[in-house]
């Protein structure tokens, strides 16, 4: 860490390394990310800006509008772009979210910075300890065959759903 004159004021000569996220529960929240990318908040960087790789990312704004910020991620790079004032009596405006303001300029560098560099799409990496499953959308337990709307979703194979729903099953199918 140095201070304004560049001088050293602290310098960690021997880190300790430890496990803080396992590669399960990175992967479960590399996904959420992804979708805020694909469907959510940073959908417009493939919409309009034509970052078509695979991504995650998170928009933030404070409340009144005096900062906006776009977090995102590749499986190569990680970028943030943060846009504001340093006056809170000013604001960028009313709606002057991060996907207004951050979004644009994170997807185009990120666009930019990949094409340049003749990066390969690569997407992530599912650990094994991880897996999709379709539960019930009603009971949130293991869908069976009479779900109605059945949804994908992923877990932690140690902490995964085992109970198939007992509202929709053979019994029950003409209640």
């Amino acid at each position: 860490i140095k201070d304004h004159f560049g001088n050293t004021i602290f310098e960690n000569l021997h880190p300790v390394k430890r496990e803080v996220l396992s590669k399960e529960t990175a992967y479960i929240m590399t996904d959420l990310l992804k979708d805020v990318v694909q469907n959510g908040t940073g959908r417009n960087s493939h919409i309009v800006y034509g970052f078509n790789r695979p991504a995650g990312g998170k928009t933030g704004t404070t409340n009144d509008h005096t900062d906006a910020w776009f977090i995102g991620f590749t499986p190569q790079i990680v970028a943030g772009v943060w846009v504001g004032l340093d006056n809170p009596a000013l604001s960028l405006g009313p709606g002057q979210s991060g996907a207004i303001v951050a979004l644009p300029i994170w997807a185009k560098f990120m666009k930019t910075y990949h094409d340049t560099l003749d990066l390969p799409i690569e997407d992530f990496e599912m650990p094994d300890g991880v897996e999709w499953l379709y539960i019930c959308s009603d009971t949130k337990e293991l869908a069976s065959p009479y779900c109605p709307v059945k949804v994908k979703e992923i877990f932690n194979s140690k902490f995964k759903p085992t109970k198939v729903c007992h509202i929709h099953n053979r019994i029950h199918r003409n209640h």
